[in-house]
């Protein structure tokens, strides 16, 4: 039966004979599994081929015992290259999509605070300010002052003033960050004879919806909420003031009240707005970012091999689904690296919204372990090894029965000495 072994795709057909000559009258074909149609001697693929599959044809000669057989193997490469071309481009268009949508970037400048950012002391009065980096916590600074005496613990001694000194004294108050490139922040001081003004409490961490009472000591005082904030300041009796934070706070940020005396004495205090989840919005958005970039790199990656391999007529149906989930695999490998290894993904400096240099790491990173997956899993593996490994520590255990070696021909070992490779296959 002749073709003996032929291979189709969607469609196509393939005419049997009879070593060259056709089949005689009364021969029935049949085939199995049951995958296309049998025309008498013509069979024909069916029109669409999801998985690469063989099928049997035989052929019952009259007067003849033994039937005729022939193979026909159903080839899928054409479907799941069109599929794949068009999940490629469509996912391209995807990705870069939702990057251009993202961007640009923005990350919170590392900045640091005074508290309280301005107060009006009497002369020789005292305070001590504190110094917070991102609303996190007392930093560790370095203090200086313009005037005045101010210890390495942020206790400030006012200076004394002239007997005959009718105008406020300007003194600043500088925090400097100890960490390397760190930032820096200042406080205002007026020294006044007038005496002093100080709102309590001088800083406050709120969430969407709470609420904080301020309180100047100077029932003369007016108070206002700065920086644009859309939260509530109502002023109360007996020199207070209450301040609503706002019911949705998108990003953590920063409010200054003051409060401002008609003798021109002045005090502020800082409200540490978060956003009330416990997450970083910011960090979020960009775990977002990483994972879109790792899927960007797999993408190059999936084009690159899958051209590679069409374009040599070597692509097999069999790595479809790997070229479709391979994105998705990398997105997600891309971010357990950027949770995982932060000191590389992040430059742990200051930046701003587009040049951010930690910005461009991630992306060159996330975009790496997408581009060389089987890489990073590699290392990964190694490193969960290290870190997750056991040893066993039993004395007691039975040793491993030793199982019985076959007997080798020596002329079938040194034949086999040289075995081959087997086919390599895609990717």
């Amino acid at each position: 039966m002749e073709p003996a072994n032929s291979e189709l795709i969607s469609g196509e057909q393939v005419r049997f004979t009879r070593k060259g000559a056709p089949f005689p009258d009364g021969t029935q074909f049949h085939f199995s599994p049951q995958l296309g149609k049998m025309a008498g001697p013509v069979y024909t693929a069916p029109a669409r081929i999801w998985l690469g599959r063989t099928v049997t044809v035989t052929a019952n000669v009259p007067n003849e015992s033994t039937p005729a057989q022939a193979t026909v193997t159903l080839s899928a490469e054409p479907f799941w290259i069109g599929i794949i071309g068009a999940y490629s481009v469509l996912a391209a268009i995807l990705v870069v999509g939702a990057l251009v949508n993202l961007w640009p970037l923005s990350q919170e400048v590392d900045r640091l605070v005074v508290s309280p950012p301005a107060v009006t002391l009497g002369s020789g009065e005292s305070i001590r300010f504190y110094a917070a980096q991102n609303g996190t916590g007392q930093s560790n600074v370095s203090w200086s002052a313009t005037s005045g005496v101010i210890t390495p613990s942020g206790d400030y001694v006012a200076p004394k003033l002239a007997a005959d000194a009718t105008s406020p004294s300007t003194v600043t108050i500088t925090a400097q960050s100890q960490t390397p490139n760190g930032p820096s922040a200042k406080a205002i001081v007026l020294v006044s004879s007038a005496g002093k003004l100080i709102l309590n409490p001088s800083a406050v961490m709120l969430s969407p919806g709470q609420s904080q009472t301020f309180a100047s000591g100077d029932k003369t005082a007016t108070f206002a909420a700065l920086s644009g904030d859309d939260g509530v300041l109502a002023a109360g009796p007996a020199a207070v003031a209450s301040y609503k934070t706002p019911s949705s706070v998108p990003r953590p940020r920063i409010v200054t009240v003051t409060a401002t005396a008609p003798d021109g004495k002045i005090a502020s205090a800082h409200i540490f707005l978060s956003n009330g989840t416990g997450t970083d919005p910011q960090r979020v958005q960009m775990s977002w970012f990483a994972s879109l970039m790792g899927a960007a790199g797999a993408l190059v990656w999936t084009i690159r091999s899958f051209v590679s391999y069409v374009g040599s007529r070597k692509f097999r149906a069999s790595w479809g689904m790997y070229y479709l989930l391979h994105p998705i695999f990398a997105a997600g490998l891309a971010l357990v690296a950027y949770n995982g290894f932060p000191s590389l993904f992040d430059s742990g400096g200051s930046c701003t919204a587009i040049t951010c240099t930690s910005i461009m790491k991630v992306a060159f990173y996330s975009g790496l372990v997408g581009l060389f997956s089987d890489t990073v899993m590699q290392k990964l593996r190694d490193i969960t090894k290290v870190a997750f490994g056991t040893q066993e520590a039993r004395t007691d255990q039975m040793a491993a029965a030793q199982k019985p070696q076959p007997q080798q021909n020596p002329a079938s070992t040194a034949a086999g000495a040289g075995s081959a490779k087997p086919p390599a296959g895609n990717p």
